[in-house]
Protein backbone atom coordinates (compact mmCIF):
# COMPACT_ATOMS: atom_id res chain seq x y z
CA UNK A 1 0.00 0.00 0.00
CA UNK A 2 1.09 3.59 -0.57
CA UNK A 3 -0.24 7.13 -0.20
CA UNK A 4 -1.29 8.67 -3.53
CA UNK A 5 -2.54 12.16 -4.24
CA UNK A 6 -5.74 11.44 -6.20
CA UNK A 7 -7.15 14.98 -6.52
CA UNK A 8 -5.59 18.43 -6.34
CA UNK A 9 -5.26 21.74 -8.13
CA UNK A 10 -2.58 24.41 -8.18
CA UNK A 11 -3.25 27.17 -5.66
CA UNK A 12 -3.74 30.59 -7.24
CA UNK A 13 -2.84 34.05 -6.06
CA UNK A 14 -5.84 36.31 -5.45
CA UNK A 15 -4.12 38.93 -3.32
CA UNK A 16 -5.23 41.58 -5.81
CA UNK A 17 -8.82 40.26 -5.80
CA UNK A 18 -9.64 39.23 -2.21
CA UNK A 19 -13.05 37.94 -1.17
CA UNK A 20 -14.61 38.24 2.28
CA UNK A 21 -16.67 35.43 3.78
CA UNK A 22 -18.43 35.14 7.13
CA UNK A 23 -20.20 32.28 8.89
CA UNK A 24 -19.89 29.89 5.97
CA UNK A 25 -20.01 26.17 5.29
CA UNK A 26 -18.30 24.83 2.17
CA UNK A 27 -19.15 21.37 0.80
CA UNK A 28 -16.90 19.82 -1.85
CA UNK A 29 -17.95 16.60 -3.59
CA UNK A 30 -15.11 14.76 -5.36
CA UNK A 31 -15.73 11.63 -7.44
CA UNK A 32 -13.23 8.87 -6.78
CA UNK A 33 -11.57 6.73 -9.46
CA UNK A 34 -9.69 4.70 -6.87
CA UNK A 35 -9.93 1.98 -4.27
CA UNK A 36 -8.62 2.97 -0.86
CA UNK A 37 -8.84 2.21 2.84
CA UNK A 38 -7.97 5.60 4.36
CA UNK A 39 -7.57 9.19 3.27
CA UNK A 40 -5.86 12.43 4.24
CA UNK A 41 -6.85 15.97 3.27
CA UNK A 42 -4.44 18.68 2.19
CA UNK A 43 -5.02 22.28 3.28
CA UNK A 44 -3.53 25.46 1.89
CA UNK A 45 -3.45 29.19 2.59
CA UNK A 46 -0.54 29.68 0.21
CA UNK A 47 -1.22 33.30 -0.77
CA UNK A 48 -3.19 34.29 2.32
CA UNK A 49 -2.36 37.33 4.42
CA UNK A 50 -4.61 36.35 7.35
CA UNK A 51 -5.09 33.08 9.20
CA UNK A 52 -7.67 30.75 7.66
CA UNK A 53 -9.42 28.84 10.45
CA UNK A 54 -11.77 25.93 9.92
CA UNK A 55 -13.70 25.39 13.15
CA UNK A 56 -14.42 21.88 11.98
CA UNK A 57 -13.79 19.73 8.91
CA UNK A 58 -15.79 16.59 8.26
CA UNK A 59 -15.61 13.97 5.53
CA UNK A 60 -17.95 11.18 4.42
CA UNK A 61 -18.34 8.81 1.50
CA UNK A 62 -21.52 8.58 -0.58
CA UNK A 63 -22.66 7.27 -3.93
CA UNK A 64 -22.96 9.47 -7.03
CA UNK A 65 -26.66 10.04 -6.43
CA UNK A 66 -26.04 11.10 -2.84
CA UNK A 67 -27.60 7.98 -1.37
CA UNK A 68 -26.03 5.52 1.08
CA UNK A 69 -24.04 8.08 3.03
CA UNK A 70 -21.69 6.23 5.32
CA UNK A 71 -20.33 7.32 8.65
CA UNK A 72 -19.19 10.93 8.84
CA UNK A 73 -15.69 11.43 10.26
CA UNK A 74 -14.20 14.54 11.81
CA UNK A 75 -10.85 15.43 10.26
CA UNK A 76 -8.02 16.47 12.56
CA UNK A 77 -4.58 17.99 12.06
CA UNK A 78 -2.05 17.03 14.72
CA UNK A 79 -4.95 15.63 16.73
CA UNK A 80 -6.87 18.93 16.80
CA UNK A 81 -10.33 19.47 15.32
CA UNK A 82 -9.79 23.16 14.63
CA UNK A 83 -7.67 23.46 11.49
CA UNK A 84 -5.51 26.57 11.82
CA UNK A 85 -3.83 27.51 8.52
CA UNK A 86 -1.43 30.43 8.86
CA UNK A 87 -0.57 32.56 5.81
CA UNK A 88 1.54 30.72 3.19
CA UNK A 89 1.06 27.37 4.98
CA UNK A 90 0.32 24.01 3.40
CA UNK A 91 -0.87 21.29 5.81
CA UNK A 92 -1.85 17.63 5.70
CA UNK A 93 -4.43 16.03 7.98
CA UNK A 94 -4.19 13.02 10.20
CA UNK A 95 -5.27 9.72 8.64
CA UNK A 96 -9.03 9.17 8.37
CA UNK A 97 -10.21 5.55 8.08
CA UNK A 98 -12.83 5.55 5.30
CA UNK A 99 -13.13 2.97 2.53
CA UNK A 100 -13.39 4.39 -1.01
CA UNK A 101 -14.23 2.68 -4.30
CA UNK A 102 -14.31 3.94 -7.93
CA UNK A 103 -17.47 5.93 -8.55
CA UNK A 104 -17.98 6.86 -4.90
CA UNK A 105 -18.05 10.49 -3.82
CA UNK A 106 -15.73 11.93 -1.19
CA UNK A 107 -17.70 14.73 0.47
CA UNK A 108 -15.69 17.31 2.43
CA UNK A 109 -17.39 19.86 4.66
CA UNK A 110 -15.59 22.88 6.13
CA UNK A 111 -16.92 25.47 8.58
CA UNK A 112 -15.64 29.06 8.92
CA UNK A 113 -16.88 31.24 11.79
CA UNK A 114 -16.57 34.99 11.92
CA UNK A 115 -15.09 37.07 9.08
CA UNK A 116 -12.30 35.73 6.89
CA UNK A 117 -10.58 37.36 3.89
CA UNK A 118 -9.60 34.86 1.20
CA UNK A 119 -6.65 35.54 -1.08
CA UNK A 120 -5.77 31.98 -2.03
CA UNK A 121 -7.67 29.10 -3.59
CA UNK A 122 -8.29 27.08 -6.72
CA UNK A 123 -10.59 27.64 -9.68
CA UNK A 124 -11.73 25.52 -12.59
CA UNK A 125 -14.65 25.23 -14.99
CA UNK A 126 -15.41 21.59 -15.67
CA UNK A 127 -17.41 19.84 -12.97
CA UNK A 128 -16.65 16.39 -14.33
CA UNK A 129 -15.33 15.10 -11.03
CA UNK A 130 -15.95 17.87 -8.51
CA UNK A 131 -18.76 20.10 -7.28
CA UNK A 132 -18.65 22.77 -4.59
CA UNK A 133 -21.50 24.35 -2.63
CA UNK A 134 -21.47 27.22 -0.15
CA UNK A 135 -23.99 27.80 2.65
CA UNK A 136 -24.61 30.70 5.01
CA UNK A 137 -24.42 29.65 8.66
CA UNK A 138 -25.92 33.00 9.61
CA UNK A 139 -29.12 31.70 8.05
CA UNK A 140 -30.99 29.39 10.43
CA UNK A 141 -31.79 27.15 7.46
CA UNK A 142 -28.17 27.17 6.24
CA UNK A 143 -29.31 28.49 2.87
CA UNK A 144 -27.29 27.82 -0.28
CA UNK A 145 -25.30 30.86 -1.40
CA UNK A 146 -24.43 31.37 -5.07
CA UNK A 147 -20.67 31.71 -5.50
CA UNK A 148 -21.04 34.85 -7.63
CA UNK A 149 -22.59 36.55 -4.61
CA UNK A 150 -19.51 35.89 -2.49
CA UNK A 151 -16.32 35.49 -4.53
CA UNK A 152 -15.03 38.34 -6.64
CA UNK A 153 -13.50 36.17 -9.35
CA UNK A 154 -16.81 34.33 -9.81
CA UNK A 155 -18.69 37.62 -10.06
CA UNK A 156 -16.51 38.36 -13.09
CA UNK A 157 -16.98 34.89 -14.60
CA UNK A 158 -19.73 32.71 -13.17
CA UNK A 159 -18.77 29.77 -15.38
CA UNK A 160 -15.97 29.08 -12.90
CA UNK A 161 -16.10 27.57 -9.45
CA UNK A 162 -13.87 28.42 -6.49
CA UNK A 163 -12.58 26.23 -3.64
CA UNK A 164 -10.73 27.63 -0.64
CA UNK A 165 -8.65 25.97 2.03
CA UNK A 166 -8.84 22.42 0.63
CA UNK A 167 -6.05 21.78 -1.88
CA UNK A 168 -5.92 18.00 -2.26
CA UNK A 169 -7.00 14.51 -1.26
CA UNK A 170 -4.54 11.67 -0.63
CA UNK A 171 -5.70 8.07 -0.52
CA UNK A 172 -4.06 4.93 0.82
CA UNK A 173 -4.04 2.94 -2.41
CA UNK A 174 -2.51 -0.24 -3.76
CA UNK A 175 1.10 -0.11 -4.94
CA UNK A 176 -0.17 -0.34 -8.53
CA UNK A 177 -1.78 3.14 -8.41
CA UNK A 178 -0.33 5.60 -10.94
CA UNK A 179 -0.29 9.38 -11.30
CA UNK A 180 -0.40 11.55 -14.42
CA UNK A 181 -0.06 15.35 -14.19
CA UNK A 182 -1.63 17.68 -16.77
CA UNK A 183 0.51 20.83 -16.96
CA UNK A 184 -0.22 24.07 -18.77
CA UNK A 185 -2.35 27.20 -18.92
CA UNK A 186 -6.10 27.94 -18.96
CA UNK A 187 -6.73 25.32 -21.66
CA UNK A 188 -5.73 22.78 -19.00
CA UNK A 189 -6.94 24.62 -15.91
CA UNK A 190 -10.49 24.88 -17.22
CA UNK A 191 -10.48 21.13 -17.02
CA UNK A 192 -12.55 20.05 -20.01
CA UNK A 193 -9.99 17.77 -21.65
CA UNK A 194 -8.57 16.68 -18.28
CA UNK A 195 -11.96 15.64 -16.88
CA UNK A 196 -12.96 13.93 -20.14
CA UNK A 197 -9.71 11.97 -20.03
CA UNK A 198 -10.49 10.89 -16.45
CA UNK A 199 -13.87 9.62 -17.61
CA UNK A 200 -12.24 7.64 -20.43
CA UNK A 201 -9.94 5.98 -17.92
CA UNK A 202 -12.86 5.15 -15.62
CA UNK A 203 -14.92 3.65 -18.47
CA UNK A 204 -11.91 1.62 -19.58
CA UNK A 205 -11.67 0.30 -15.99
CA UNK A 206 -8.22 1.82 -15.68
CA UNK A 207 -8.89 2.48 -12.02
CA UNK A 208 -6.09 3.62 -9.77
CA UNK A 209 -4.88 6.24 -12.27
CA UNK A 210 -5.01 9.82 -10.95
CA UNK A 211 -4.91 12.77 -13.36
CA UNK A 212 -3.94 15.95 -11.52
CA UNK A 213 -4.59 19.42 -12.96
CA UNK A 214 -1.64 21.82 -12.87
CA UNK A 215 -2.96 24.51 -15.19
CA UNK A 216 -2.95 28.25 -14.49
CA UNK A 217 -4.85 30.68 -16.71
CA UNK A 218 -2.55 33.12 -18.52
CA UNK A 219 0.55 31.06 -17.73
CA UNK A 220 3.52 31.27 -20.11
CA UNK A 221 6.52 29.00 -20.57
CA UNK A 222 9.26 31.59 -20.28
CA UNK A 223 7.99 34.56 -18.32
CA UNK A 224 5.73 35.10 -15.34
CA UNK A 225 3.32 37.95 -15.17
CA UNK A 226 4.54 41.48 -14.66
CA UNK A 227 2.85 42.70 -11.44
CA UNK A 228 3.39 46.33 -12.52
CA UNK A 229 1.46 45.77 -15.75
CA UNK A 230 -1.11 43.19 -14.66
CA UNK A 231 -3.02 43.25 -11.38
CA UNK A 232 -4.26 39.70 -11.91
CA UNK A 233 -1.48 37.98 -10.00
CA UNK A 234 -3.34 34.71 -10.48
CA UNK A 235 -1.51 34.28 -13.82
CA UNK A 236 1.46 33.09 -11.83
CA UNK A 237 5.11 32.49 -12.49
CA UNK A 238 6.90 31.20 -15.57
CA UNK A 239 6.32 27.58 -16.49
CA UNK A 240 10.02 26.86 -16.17
CA UNK A 241 9.78 28.04 -12.56
CA UNK A 242 6.53 26.19 -11.88
CA UNK A 243 7.16 22.92 -13.67
CA UNK A 244 9.33 20.90 -11.34
CA UNK A 245 7.85 22.11 -8.07
CA UNK A 246 4.22 21.74 -9.18
CA UNK A 247 4.43 18.50 -11.13
CA UNK A 248 6.11 16.75 -8.19
CA UNK A 249 4.45 18.73 -5.41
CA UNK A 250 2.57 15.87 -3.78
CA UNK A 251 4.77 12.85 -4.31
CA UNK A 252 5.70 10.38 -7.03
CA UNK A 253 4.47 10.94 -10.58
CA UNK A 254 4.54 8.50 -13.49
CA UNK A 255 3.91 10.80 -16.47
CA UNK A 256 3.18 14.41 -17.38
CA UNK A 257 1.04 15.71 -20.26
CA UNK A 258 2.06 19.21 -21.38
CA UNK A 259 -0.12 21.70 -23.28
CA UNK A 260 1.66 25.03 -23.00
CA UNK A 261 2.96 27.92 -25.07
CA UNK A 262 -0.03 29.68 -26.62
CA UNK A 263 0.20 32.58 -24.15
CA UNK A 264 3.86 33.08 -25.04
CA UNK A 265 2.79 33.57 -28.67
CA UNK A 266 -0.08 35.87 -27.70
CA UNK A 267 2.33 37.99 -25.63
CA UNK A 268 4.75 38.20 -28.57
CA UNK A 269 2.04 39.89 -30.63
CA UNK A 270 0.12 41.96 -28.06
CA UNK A 271 1.59 45.27 -29.24
CA UNK A 272 3.30 46.14 -25.95
CA UNK A 273 6.81 44.85 -26.75
CA UNK A 274 6.86 43.56 -23.15
CA UNK A 275 7.57 40.01 -24.28
CA UNK A 276 10.76 39.85 -26.33
CA UNK A 277 11.42 36.11 -26.41
CA UNK A 278 11.64 34.31 -29.75
CA UNK A 279 9.90 31.20 -31.01
CA UNK A 280 13.23 29.38 -30.79
CA UNK A 281 13.49 30.32 -27.12
CA UNK A 282 9.92 29.10 -26.49
CA UNK A 283 10.84 25.79 -28.10
CA UNK A 284 13.96 25.63 -25.95
CA UNK A 285 11.69 26.08 -22.91
CA UNK A 286 9.56 23.11 -23.99
CA UNK A 287 12.74 21.07 -24.41
CA UNK A 288 13.58 21.87 -20.80
CA UNK A 289 10.24 20.45 -19.67
CA UNK A 290 11.24 17.16 -21.29
CA UNK A 291 14.68 17.23 -19.68
CA UNK A 292 13.26 17.99 -16.23
CA UNK A 293 10.67 15.21 -16.52
CA UNK A 294 13.22 12.67 -17.70
CA UNK A 295 15.54 13.72 -14.88
CA UNK A 296 12.82 12.36 -12.57
CA UNK A 297 12.53 9.18 -14.69
CA UNK A 298 8.97 9.82 -15.81
CA UNK A 299 7.37 9.77 -19.24
CA UNK A 300 6.67 13.14 -20.84
CA UNK A 301 3.83 13.61 -23.32
CA UNK A 302 3.27 16.87 -25.21
CA UNK A 303 0.24 18.22 -27.05
CA UNK A 304 0.19 20.47 -30.09
CA UNK A 305 -1.13 24.02 -29.63
CA UNK A 306 -4.80 24.46 -30.49
CA UNK A 307 -6.16 27.17 -32.84
CA UNK A 308 -7.24 30.68 -31.92
CA UNK A 309 -8.29 32.08 -35.30
CA UNK A 310 -11.47 33.77 -34.02
CA UNK A 311 -9.79 35.09 -30.91
CA UNK A 312 -9.18 38.78 -30.24
CA UNK A 313 -5.48 37.87 -30.06
CA UNK A 314 -5.23 36.36 -33.54
CA UNK A 315 -2.85 37.57 -36.24
CA UNK A 316 -1.39 35.90 -39.30
CA UNK A 317 2.08 36.22 -37.81
CA UNK A 318 0.97 34.46 -34.62
CA UNK A 319 -0.65 31.67 -36.65
CA UNK A 320 2.59 31.06 -38.57
CA UNK A 321 4.44 30.74 -35.28
CA UNK A 322 1.82 28.39 -33.85
CA UNK A 323 2.25 26.15 -36.90
CA UNK A 324 6.04 26.36 -36.55
CA UNK A 325 5.89 25.16 -32.93
CA UNK A 326 3.39 22.42 -33.80
CA UNK A 327 5.60 21.18 -36.63
CA UNK A 328 8.53 21.03 -34.24
CA UNK A 329 6.45 19.20 -31.61
CA UNK A 330 5.30 16.63 -34.17
CA UNK A 331 8.85 15.94 -35.35
CA UNK A 332 10.67 16.22 -32.03
CA UNK A 333 12.39 13.28 -30.40
CA UNK A 334 12.48 15.04 -27.00
CA UNK A 335 9.20 13.54 -25.84
CA UNK A 336 7.96 10.01 -25.27
CA UNK A 337 4.62 10.66 -27.00
CA UNK A 338 2.87 13.46 -28.92
CA UNK A 339 -0.88 14.16 -28.86
CA UNK A 340 -2.20 16.17 -31.81
CA UNK A 341 -4.71 18.26 -29.89
CA UNK A 342 -4.72 20.74 -32.79
CA UNK A 343 -6.00 18.11 -35.20
CA UNK A 344 -8.70 17.04 -32.75
CA UNK A 345 -10.39 20.44 -32.57
CA UNK A 346 -9.48 22.52 -35.62
CA UNK A 347 -11.97 23.32 -38.34
CA UNK A 348 -11.32 21.06 -41.32
CA UNK A 349 -12.03 23.84 -43.82
CA UNK A 350 -9.92 26.45 -42.02
CA UNK A 351 -7.31 24.99 -39.68
CA UNK A 352 -6.60 28.32 -37.96
CA UNK A 353 -10.08 28.11 -36.38
CA UNK A 354 -11.60 25.94 -33.71
CA UNK A 355 -14.57 23.88 -34.86
CA UNK A 356 -17.75 25.67 -33.86
CA UNK A 357 -18.78 22.98 -31.37
CA UNK A 358 -15.29 22.96 -29.83
CA UNK A 359 -15.19 26.72 -29.24
CA UNK A 360 -16.18 27.96 -25.78
CA UNK A 361 -17.17 31.25 -27.40
CA UNK A 362 -14.03 33.38 -27.51
CA UNK A 363 -12.18 31.62 -30.34
CA UNK A 364 -9.40 30.45 -28.01
CA UNK A 365 -10.78 28.38 -25.15
CA UNK A 366 -12.16 24.88 -25.48
CA UNK A 367 -15.78 23.88 -24.85
CA UNK A 368 -16.82 20.70 -23.07
CA UNK A 369 -17.29 19.04 -26.47
CA UNK A 370 -13.83 20.21 -27.48
CA UNK A 371 -12.43 18.71 -24.30
CA UNK A 372 -14.07 15.38 -25.11
CA UNK A 373 -12.56 15.41 -28.60
CA UNK A 374 -9.11 16.19 -27.20
CA UNK A 375 -9.39 13.43 -24.61
CA UNK A 376 -10.62 10.96 -27.22
CA UNK A 377 -7.32 11.01 -29.12
CA UNK A 378 -5.09 10.37 -26.10
CA UNK A 379 -3.93 6.82 -26.64
CA UNK A 380 -4.82 4.62 -23.69
CA UNK A 381 -1.80 2.56 -24.70
CA UNK A 382 0.26 5.39 -23.18
CA UNK A 383 -1.36 4.68 -19.82
CA UNK A 384 -0.97 0.93 -20.20
CA UNK A 385 2.68 1.51 -21.09
CA UNK A 386 3.18 3.54 -17.91
CA UNK A 387 1.52 0.85 -15.79
CA UNK A 388 3.50 -1.95 -17.45
CA UNK A 389 6.83 -0.11 -17.24
CA UNK A 390 6.36 0.76 -13.58
CA UNK A 391 5.42 -2.81 -12.68
CA UNK A 392 8.64 -4.00 -14.29
CA UNK A 393 10.63 -1.47 -12.27
CA UNK A 394 8.94 -2.60 -9.04
CA UNK A 395 9.71 -6.24 -9.79
CA UNK A 396 13.45 -5.60 -10.16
Amino acid sequence: MKWSNIWSYTQQDYRSWPSTIREQKQVIRIRSHHYGQSLKLRFSNQFGEEDLIFEQVRVRISQEDGEAVRETKVVTVNGKEQVFIVPTANLISDEVALAVVPGAVIEIETVVRGVTILRSGTISYSRGSVDVYNYSLADANEGLVAQEEVFRMIKENNQMFFIYGISGVDLLTSDSARTIVAFGDSLTQQGFWVEAFKQRLLKAKLHEVAVLNRGIGGSRVLKGQNPLADEYTRHGQAGLFRFEKEVFAYGCVDAVIILHGINDLISRHDGTNEYHYTVTQIIDGLKQYAKLAHQHNIEVIIGTLTPLGKSMFYSEALELERKEINTWISQSDCFDHVIDFDMAVHDEAQVSLLRKECDAGDGLHISAIGGEKMASIIELSYVNSIIHTQKKEEEK
